[in-house]
């Protein structure tokens, strides 16, 4: 089997299934109860918010950690939780058309509720023209939300300098959705107000994800109940599934300098034999994210070489997870100024630190088999 599809999801550790395991068993309790039970698993919640605080170099004075069931909860709760309740400060926020549907989809429903938001576009590059955002910033600003490299062709967008800018206006905050960035590229968390993380993605287990947020900004709920974490977000906290998001944290973090080194050389194997093939159009730059090569087929469907190398044990995938069954046009590459064809018949490889050299030997020659194929 050769997996290609990590972005989408990621193999857990052995060592994350094992700490979930120990703590499932040893540390099951609801860590809102009163008994000692309960409080241990509530003391040791406190001990992996710090310590994972600390992984990412913020002081817990300044920030702090809401545990959520996965990424699209927390920017839900990021972007509805924050404008919603400071919209008496304005009612403005910025954002970029090729973010994930899970912020897309929330900024809509605030533009519906009144809201206004700008949308900007990348460049060719993949980066936001600095004269446009200073120019779409205004003080009635109080959002902007960018994501920290995109999920779907791996473009790595200018945050940093984003962030400077940000900071002439007291009353906007950043956000930025980070889940295809932790444990990938270099960050300065400190940057911003908001982010967001998930375990599945860093090789956790699914179902667990984080907002890390400063404590100055104020954030309501977006689900009610029984007002656990600091009534944030209500439910039972399942503290061995948080535990086990921190120790897959911790090894990301560790290797990542290692495994970005690894990625990269089969990343750059893989491009340049891409390159090659004249039936398809590259729709990555190769000096964007290692861990992501997007192309598209310039004259034939890209669902029935999926299929094909499936057949093979070969996964890969048509744009993101999320969208790869709408059978539509992807709106990222057509930011891109792709054609419908090539932005409906594209393909993304994603890769991990078990990917191999020989894996993409494999992947080459069983691409070109089925494309001849296809050809007839």
């Amino acid at each position: 089997m050769i997996y290609f599809d990590n972005a989408s999801t990621t193999v857990p550790y052995k060592e994350v299934l094992d700490v979930f395991n120990k703590e499932s068993i040893n540390n099951f309790a609801n860590p809102s109860s009163l008994h000692a039970l309960g409080m241990k698993n509530d003391f040791n919640i406190l001990k992996i918010k710090n310590n994972i605080l600390k992984l990412f170099k913020l002081s817990s004075n300044t920030y702090d950690i809401v545990f959520t069931s996965g990424a699209t909860e927390s920017n839900n709760l990021a972007l509805r939780g924050y404008c919603n309740l400071n919209k008496n400060k304005g009612k403005h926020i910025i954002s970029t058309s090729i973010e994930h549907e899970s912020i897309l989809n929330p900024l809509k429903k605030l533009e519906q509720e009144g809201f206004k938001v700008t949308y900007l576009k990348v460049n060719q590059d993949g980066l936001i023209d600095l004269n446009e955002f200073k120019n779409a910033i205004t003080n009635e600003t109080i959002l902007v939300s960018i994501m920290g490299i995109n999920n779907e062709v791996g473009n790595i967008l200018n945050c940093d300098e984003i962030a400077k800018i940000i900071k002439n206006y007291p009353k906007c905050k950043f956000h930025s959705d980070l889940v295809q960035a932790i444990g990938k590229e270099n960050i300065n968390y400190s940057n911003f107000d908001m982010f967001t993380l998930t375990s599945h993605k860093i090789h956790g287990l699914k179902g667990v994800g984080a907002l890390v947020f400063k404590k100055n900004v104020r954030i309501e709920p977006i689900i009610y109940g029984g007002e656990q974490q600091n009534n944030l977000r209500s439910g039972t906290i399942d503290y061995p599934n948080i535990a086990s998001f921190y120790e897959a944290l911790n090894i990301t973090l560790r290797n990542q300098e290692k495994n970005h080194l690894k990625v990269k050389m089969l990343h750059d194997y893989l491009y340049d034999e891409l390159l090659k093939i004249n039936e398809i159009e590259l729709n990555s730059k190769k000096d964007w994210s290692p861990y992501i090569i997007s192309f598209s087929l310039k004259n034939k469907k890209a669902s029935v070489l999926i299929e094909a190398l499936s057949n093979e044990e070969i996964y890969v995938n048509g744009v993101s997870a999320c969208n790869s069954k709408k059978n539509e046009p992807s709106y990222v590459l057509k930011t891109f100024n792709k054609s419908d064809f090539l932005a409906l018949n594209s393909i993304r490889v994603s890769l991990s630190e078990f990917n191999t050299l020989d894996e993409g030997k494999i992947f080459i020659e069983k691409l070109i088999k089925n494309i001849n194929i296809l050809k007839g």
